[in-house]
């Protein structure tokens, strides 16, 4: 099952993703996005409990966090 939601950083570098499937641990994750527009491996993930809901994910305005 993919992503529930996707973003992309302000540089449009980095593709945020964050997905929750019903009884699956719900997950966030960060993959860079390659010069040629292909997306690469997450170089982060965060898994959450069972029954979490990671619907949203992006960055502050300042682009940092």
């Amino acid at each position: 099952m993919g992503p529930t939601y996707i973003a992309l950083d302000r540089t449009g570098r980095w593709a945020l993703t964050a997905s929750w499937a019903g009884d699956e641990p719900a997950s966030i994750s960060v993959l860079p996005i390659g010069a040629d527009g292909k997306v690469g491996k997450p170089v982060d993930s965060r898994v959450f409990s069972v029954n979490g809901h990671a619907h949203y994910i992006t960055t502050d305005p300042s682009n940092r966090y």
